[in-house]
């Protein structure tokens, strides 16, 4: 790897491993990271090959709920910083909708919808997008709501014709 034009120097891994907070981990074998790290670990060793494109399958699914919005952030950072191109596959329609600007909705082995985030949630295209896609993140809504009581003062809903 080390004579390959492609793969990032010592100052550039260097930086990667401080982004994804690493560096603390360099001196521990594998089995002994989490699965958080391991995830940061496997998304540094993809990035010093400089990709032109990243393909992401289900990169959050195997986090807890912290780790995950820390990893959903250093992905969009690095995706924006090195401008990649990003492919993410994932189950989790709130994870398709915050981190894309494009989302590809598939049904039956067939596209869906394939628009922003802004138009899947505003003007879904088919009673599936409708039922799957905004019931679920209905659901997460009701339970945030169900932990923490009634919806704040400043929330609304035009998910549903304006209640929250």
């Amino acid at each position: 790897l080390r004579n390959n034009p492609g793969i990032s120097s010592k100052e550039e891994v260097d930086e990667l491993i401080g982004l994804l907070g690493l560096a603390e981990h360099l001196d521990k074998r594998i089995d002994q990271l989490s699965g958080g790290q391991k995830q940061r670990v496997a998304l540094v060793r993809t990035l010093v090959t400089k990709p032109r494109l990243l393909l992401l399958d289900e990169p959050l699914a195997a986090l807890d709920g912290v780790i995950k919005e820390s990893i959903k952030q250093k992905i969009k950072q690095i995706v924006d910083q090195y401008e990649l191109t990003t492919i993410m596959v994932t189950h989790d329609p709130e994870e398709a909708l915050t981190m894309s600007d494009r989302v590809l909705i598939m049904n039956a082995g067939r596209i869906a919808q394939y628009s922003t985030p802004d138009e899947i949630v505003h003007a879904p295209v088919s009673q599936f997008i409708k039922d799957f896609i905004l019931r679920q993140l209905l659901i997460k809504r009701d339970n945030i709501y169900a932990l923490f009581g009634d919806a704040p003062a400043f929330a609304t809903s035009r998910l549903e014709g304006g209640r929250a």
